[in-house]
């Protein structure tokens, strides 16, 4: 599968390859409005998964000249909180595939959805939710 070498953007329609330095990055997305979060942590509005126009945050390791080994999309719905997590949940599975039930966090339970893995080779997708910053959704696509 190609997304076990590179993550696909759809608008600006460019491939990132996963293990991409920090300063490539940019240079790749040249023109895009790339905001720098904090160190290792860049966000940018791109269209994903099948039309999904949403801030998606790369995270590169070590922090200092760093590699892109995470990207996550997350957001805190106030309203419509399972239709939010289906339509995602189905988003994924059209690309990925069936996954397998993650644990269950204490978030999830009490929005009442059910977390899912999958695992690709060297890349693991969770859906999920969470609860570090206030209760939020989040899908975590992490690379090596």
């Amino acid at each position: 599968m190609k997304l076990q070498h590179e993550f696909p953007l759809e608008a600006p329609r460019i491939a990132v390859p996963w293990g991409i330095s920090e300063v490539a990055f940019v240079r790749l997305l040249e023109g895009s409005k790339i905001e720098r979060v904090t160190a290792g942590q860049l966000r940018m509005r791109a269209t994903i998964l099948g039309g999904l126009e949403h801030p998606v945050s790369f995270y590169f390791e070590p922090v200092a000249n760093g590699l892109l080994r995470r990207i996550e999309l997350y957001r805190s719905p106030q309203r419509h909180k399972r239709k939010g997590f289906h339509d995602w949940q189905a988003r994924l599975e059209r690309l990925l595939g069936p996954g397998e039930l993650a644990g269950r966090t204490t978030a999830a339970h009490l929005e009442g959805v059910t977390p899912t893995r999958w695992r690709l080779k060297n890349l693991v997708v969770t859906h999920e939710y969470d609860h570090l910053f206030g209760r939020h959704e989040r899908v975590v696509f992490r690379w090596g």
